[in-house]
């Protein structure tokens, strides 16, 4: 029997908003802070930005979308979807840059660039601080993450070949049912830290509750 987890924070019009998952593991404290057994570290192609993982990412795309293809210049991008607060900035965190971008949904696209040598690290995609879109090509080891699931594939390139057991979606998919349920966890933890810090009560923890 797994345990449920249920996350309670404020939200931004001061009401307690409840979220719960029956996750994994039911060690509460695993669940939101699993380490990753290899360090992942990476950075731009000029090496005046370098940054490490503190964990694995939440949630893996491989994105067909033209948007995607149009600003790598490539057939696709691979995004490992992550706390912002668990990429540590090794060397180059005063001078990234930052480029705002038009995207499809209007709700903004920030691509954080090294200032140097111009390479994509992370986008913030709708303007959620929480959280961060890293480049997984960027990463020392790039084939060590693996996408979980391609999205926008009806704009895909048709010489691309999604491979078989793969999910893919023609444009995006139910993240609830998709994510593992202690990505969930990750996520809703980070969104209401967030949620803290826009109402002046950065440092205090979100209410967590675990119940079998």
């Amino acid at each position: 029997k797994h345990s449920s987890i249920a996350l309670l924070a404020s939200s931004t019009s001061g009401q307690e908003k409840l979220w719960t998952f029956a996750p994994q593991q039911s060690d509460l404290a695993s669940v939101l802070h699993r380490p990753i057994e290899v360090a992942l570290e990476g950075g731009c192609s000029c090496g005046a930005v370098r940054y490490k993982l503190t964990s694995g990412p939440m949630f893996t795309h491989c994105c067909h979308c033209l948007d995607c293809q149009k600003q790598t210049g490539s057939a696709f991008a691979i995004n490992a979807l992550i706390e912002t607060d668990r990429i540590d900035l090794i060397s180059g965190s005063d001078t990234i840059q930052i480029i705002d971008m038009p995207s499809p949904s209007g709700r903004g696209h920030a691509v954080h660039r090294c200032p140097k040598c111009a390479v994509a690290l992370w986008s913030d995609y709708g303007r959620r601080p929480y959280l961060r879109f890293v480049r997984v090509a960027t990463l020392d080891a790039p084939h060590a993450i693996e996408p979980d699931a391609h999205i926008f594939t009806r704009s895909k390139v048709p010489w691309v070949h999604i491979p078989e057991g793969q999910r893919a979606f023609d444009v995006f998919y139910d993240m609830k049912a998709e994510w593992p349920s202690e990505s969930l966890v990750r996520r809703e933890a980070a969104s209401a830290r967030q949620s803290l810090k826009s109402e002046g009560r950065e440092g205090e923890p979100p209410r967590v509750l675990a119940s079998s």
